[in-house]
């Protein structure tokens, strides 16, 4: 195959030459001067191994590329899976405190009511979902809602281990979520 039949002609060198049957020899060295090759033409003239050699280069660019791309594509992941929980468990935690602020609340109406608004979620009835109620001024352990009197602080904590809320996708280039919990705390006054 020859390289003519591979060029362009540049559409502006067809309407330099005032008759297209008088073409001199200037008007035809001034067109091939400015012919452009394709690429095939190109792999022709200067042989196929630089052609070749550009497609390893991308090959091996495309071979770094691809772990990071997927390292990055994993923390969007687990982040994002771990947004979206820890936003479920704060809106679980503020219906918990208005639950323990009503008159004759107690804390199995209070963690009911918590585990309820966590509804579709897959540690909603986990022994991992850990709900603590406080009142202020109350000894721990002691029922503290059915004790509370109007006026006092009543706190609601509710807390997850992360790995129960999203895969640990990052352990293989180091990152660890197992000792991170998620955590949110609400507090009202008592009515």
């Amino acid at each position: 195959m020859d390289l003519i039949g591979l060029a362009h002609f540049p559409r502006r060198h067809q309407t330099n030459v005032s008759n297209p049957n008088l073409l001199n020899f200037a008007n035809i060295r001034n067109m091939n001067s400015d012919i452009t090759f394709s690429r095939r033409a190109k792999c022709i003239r200067v042989g196929r191994r630089r052609c070749a050699r550009r497609g390893t280069v991308l090959t091996i660019e495309m071979l770094l590329l691809i772990p990071l791309l997927l390292v990055i594509v994993f923390a969007i992941a687990q982040y994002s899976m771990m947004l979206m929980a820890t936003q479920a468990i704060s809106a679980s935690a503020s219906v918990g405190v208005r639950q323990a602020i009503l008159p004759g609340a107690t804390n199995a109406g209070v963690e009911n009511a918590v585990r309820s608004a966590l509804a579709g979620w897959s540690f909603q009835d986990d022994n991992d979902l850990d709900v603590q109620i406080y009142v202020e001024d109350m000894p721990h352990g002691a029922p503290a809602v059915e004790n509370a009197v109007t006026g006092e602080d009543v706190t609601v904590s509710v807390s997850v281990p992360a790995t129960r809320v999203a895969p640990n996708a990052l352990l293989l280039v180091g990152i660890s979520i197992d000792s991170t919990a998620l955590r949110s705390t609400f507090t009202m006054r008592k009515e």
